[in-house]
């Protein structure tokens, strides 16, 4: 996200994203995705994906997506699923099977979801060293506060920094 905390400009774009951060952190992210199975997505996240030349297995053949779209869809992918069912049942669902870790990779909208279902139980953030002054928020605001515990914080050489926390509690009402 930028400085300032968008993830996108307000038509969707990403341009602004710096490629050689992306580059510099391949070996990390090679790692991240090797402890995940299962990728959740917004469906304008997973729309614009596409859009920059992903594919269904754009992070590994073995890794299970789920698309959540109010529109209900099917999917000729195995590895592919788009959900319009209650998401916190769904996810809840989805915890209690085996397998690896579960990563989050769409916007604001579904982010706040699961914020407010408490559903979130770590925070990975690559800020960009940009501000955007207008844009799509990752943050939404939402009823509840939401307490963190940092747990890592990394520095690129591109300007950028990585920051990791743990979800300590998710329980007190904004006024």
């Amino acid at each position: 996200m930028s400085l300032d905390g968008y993830i996108a400009r307000e038509n969707g774009d990403v341009d602004w994203l710096r490629m050689e951060d992306l580059t510099e952190a391949a070996d990390e992210m090679k790692e991240f995705f090797a402890s995940v199975d299962t990728i959740l997505w917004g469906r304008k996240t997973y729309v614009k994906g596409l859009e920059m030349g992903g594919d269904v297995g754009m992070y590994g053949k073995k890794i299970k997506n789920y698309i959540f779209s109010h529109t209900p869809q099917t999917s000729e992918h195995e590895n592919l699923q788009f959900v319009s069912e209650n998401i916190k049942e769904f996810i809840e669902d989805l915890k209690r099977q085996e397998g690896k870790s579960i990563y989050l990779m769409g916007g604001g909208i579904l982010a706040k979801t699961f914020f407010e279902a408490g559903l979130i139980d770590e925070i990975i953030l690559s800020i960009q060293p940009t501000i955007l002054g207008t844009g799509i928020p990752l943050f939404l605001p939402h009823e509840r506060q939401t307490e963190l515990e940092l747990i890592d914080v990394k520095t690129r050489r591109s300007g950028s920094v990585q920051i990791s926390y743990k979800v300590k509690q998710q329980n007190k009402e904004v006024a």
